[in-house]
């Protein structure tokens, strides 16, 4: 059960006495309430009322984001204030807007800053990396498992066309593990990575809260379902890490999985411009 969240103002007034400026929603996640502060700052409140997950919440997330700021090429947020007992956070805002907001996106350079920050990202020691991030908690089986109920539970509202495709995915066996895990930001979409809305370039990437030592595949994946094949090719050129036997393959299955648990999700919650857009993806996806 959530608990009742404290306003936005009695939060920022505690976790950093003289930083105000207007403050705004931003959105909600499944653990978390988002407000900006003023344009240059974020407040983000755990919802869980359990202290013990708001504590243990917030101190990962500060050493998850103080360990990216070390390793990441692409600049991430950066901790201002934090109250553990609350389950406060206070970030810098990455300047920008999320890419899939442009207007105008320098896809080349995109895919150039993207091969540099997961060539980076991926030479990780992941002994190092294993002080902030767990495994990747769940193997391919399941994951093809959870998705498949997703899918079985809105299928009659799938379009017709992709309903054998899907269901030839999901009955079909997932390809082999990565036997090599690297530590992964495991959400680098469109609505995570941010801009310069005058140049096209990026700024930074946010959402650092699913990162996990797993498959490279998990990174590259989003990038093909989120930026399209050909940003992908071009990351994988200047992708400056061993690559370990079928690792495409991984990653197109990832893809689809992703997209099939998307497409559910959306017509779950009745996102039907969000559905004909995942169903657009998924269409080229499963014809590859």
């Amino acid at each position: 059960m959530l608990g009742r969240v404290p306003a936005p103002d009695d939060v920022l007034a505690t976790l950093a006495p003289g930083r105000s400026g207007p403050v705004r929603p931003l959105g909600e996640g499944w653990d978390n309430l988002v407000w900006a502060v003023g344009d240059d700052l974020v407040l983000r409140v755990v919802k869980d009322p359990d202290p013990t997950v708001k504590r243990a919440t917030v101190e990962r997330d500060v050493a998850l984001l103080a360990f990216a700021g070390r390793h990441s090429t692409l600049a991430p947020p950066r901790v201002v204030a934090a109250d553990p007992e609350a389950g406060a956070l206070l970030t810098t805002r990455v300047p920008g807007v999320a890419a899939v907001e442009s207007g105008r996106l320098d896809t080349s350079a995109l895919a150039d800053d993207l091969a540099r920050f997961l060539t980076a990202l991926h030479a990780v020691d992941p002994v190092l990396a294993a002080g902030v991030v767990r495994p990747d908690p769940d193997s391919a089986e399941v994951w093809l498992a959870q998705v498949g109920e997703e899918y079985a539970a809105v299928a009659g509202d799938v379009a017709p066309d992709l309903r054998a495709p899907v269901e030839e995915f999901l009955g079909a066996a997932p390809p082999p593990p990565a036997q090599d895990l690297v530590f992964c930001h495991n959400d680098v979409r469109d609505d995570h990575v941010m801009v310069d809305p005058a140049s096209g370039r990026v700024t930074g990437l946010i959402d650092w809260g699913d990162a996990v030592l797993g498959d490279p595949a998990l990174d590259l994946a989003t990038v093909l379902t989120d930026f399209g094949p050909a940003v992908l090719d071009r990351v994988l050129d200047g992708y400056l890490r061993p690559r370990e036997a079928g690792l495409a393959d991984r990653t197109r299955w990832v893809a689809r999985r992703r997209m099939v648990e998307d497409l559910a999700w959306r017509i779950r919650t009745g996102d039907e411009p969000g559905g004909r857009r995942t169903s657009a993806t998924l269409r080229r996806l499963l014809a590859d």
